[in-house]
């Protein structure tokens, strides 16, 4: 069990460490960035050794793995995305983390600039051809074969059981990147567990953003004890970045004509098997901006009856992930204009 609870630095001292570590990444050349499963929690996935974690208050095995197959309605945070904004930008030149759960590459990183150091959900291998392959939901454990006709052989999701081997590609990767690095920025982690609190430390700088104490804490430039995305959302507005991430890819607005005048709404997902769980509801306006109706998503079925006379869309995003309302401009010949 985990006795090393959860505190927060005083605004002033947030306020000032963030500061201070944005004159650290505007002087650096090289920066990795490493997350734990503290940069996930916000998006309603648990982590370990926080106050609410798996490691202090454990879960039956049941509930675990239904926890992993909930990963495909899982959305990236704003702090995951914002890693992703400042790579376009070239702030950021890669990610390691130990996490599994694949919202790093979902925000837009891309995949062959993340070292999943534990393996992911998403991702098997084919225990005969040794290929790899990157799937777009969580793969099952057993009864898989590999793609290709001529080969068949088995195919093993790569993740890392507790006590397990690490991954030897991606800590390659990591290594290599870690030892490039002149600052290594960590979010939400704990730095308990090997091979991944050994590679920040490998950078010439580090700072940790983390709600805990950590053995690291000593070795560290800079120790911010505050929330991941708020202190990533301070980065990104002292760099002008506008996270707006593209949901549309999992939350599209689908309709079909029932009778003459009248259509029926709902929400659909571009992936097979990803159902929309990120939209919290929908208002129908007429041309002169008045709410004809409004669909509260109670879950991915829901649906609602609209007239020819509506002609937006706002949907609305659940708080969570802060994501700002798109408006969708609509025709009545059933079309969908962004």
């Amino acid at each position: 069990m985990n006795s090393n609870k959860e505190f927060f630095d005083s605004p002033a001292e947030i306020e000032a460490k963030i500061q201070h570590l944005l004159k650290l990444i505007k002087a650096a050349k090289n920066i990795v960035v490493y997350t734990g499963a503290g940069i996930s929690t916000s998006a309603q996935i648990p982590d370990f050794r926080g106050d609410e974690g798996l490691d202090t208050k454990p879960r039956p095995l049941i509930m675990i793995a239904q926890g992993e197959q909930d990963l495909d309605y899982k959305m990236p945070t704003y702090g995951h995305t914002v890693i992703s904004k400042l790579m376009e930008r070239g702030v950021v030149k890669f990610v390691v983390t130990s996490n599994h759960d694949g919202l790093q590459e979902k925000s837009g990183t891309p995949v062959d600039k993340v070292a999943c150091l534990f393996g992911n959900a998403y991702t098997e291998k084919c225990c005969r051809c040794s290929k790899l392959y990157r799937r777009e939901v969580v793969t099952p454990n057993i009864g898989r074969f590999c793609d290709d006709d001529a080969c068949k052989g088995r195919l093993n999701k790569q993740g890392v059981r507790f006590g397990g081997m690490t991954l030897e590609v991606p800590l390659t990767q990591a290594t290599t990147e870690s030892r490039k690095a002149d600052l290594a920025l960590v979010f939400g982690s704990s730095m308990t567990v090997r091979p991944f609190c050994d590679l920040p430390p490998m950078a010439k700088q580090m700072v940790i953003v983390t709600r805990q104490t950590t053995s690291y804490d000593d070795a560290a430039e800079l120790c911010i004890h505050a929330n991941c995305d708020d202190v990533l959302k301070a980065i990104a507005e002292d760099f002008n970045i506008d996270v707006k991430f593209d949901f549309t890819r999992n939350a599209l607005l689908k309709y079909r004509l029932i009778e003459t005048g009248k259509h029926e709404v709902s929400i659909a997902s571009s992936r097979f098997n990803e159902p929309s769980r990120i939209v919290d509801k929908i208002i129908f306006k007429d041309a002169d901006g008045k709410i004809k109706s409004e669909m509260e998503m109670a879950d991915t079925s829901s649906t609602e009856t609209i007239g020819s006379d509506v002609h937006e869309a706002e949907i609305h995003f659940k708080p969570k992930y802060q994501v700002p309302i798109i408006s969708l401009k609509l025709d009545l010949q059933g079309r969908v204009n962004g």
